[in-house]
């Protein structure tokens, strides 16, 4: 059983995206399939805020790259 202190350690260092990243994939090493999920769900919203920043500087590829991730028509009404 976890203690309260353990939790809110814990939890405390979940809000630093880069301590969570670290704990999801040593989790995701050992073979937890939730933290496997969760680790590529960080990745991906990372990986579509750069695609944003991309697309808004008018690359082809990011809006391209944007379109796929997100999957809606609507990803190609860009704010230019």
């Amino acid at each position: 059983m976890q203690t309260q202190s353990e939790y809110n350690h814990l939890a405390a260092c979940m809000q630093d995206e880069s301590v969570s990243a670290s704990l999801y994939r040593r989790q995701a090493d050992a073979g937890n399939p939730a933290a496997m999920a969760q680790l590529g769900r960080m990745y991906d919203l990372q990986a579509v805020q750069w695609y944003r920043r991309g697309a808004e500087a008018r690359n082809g590829q990011a809006m391209a790259s944007l379109a796929y991730d997100e999957g809606t028509p609507s990803c190609w009404t860009l704010p230019f």
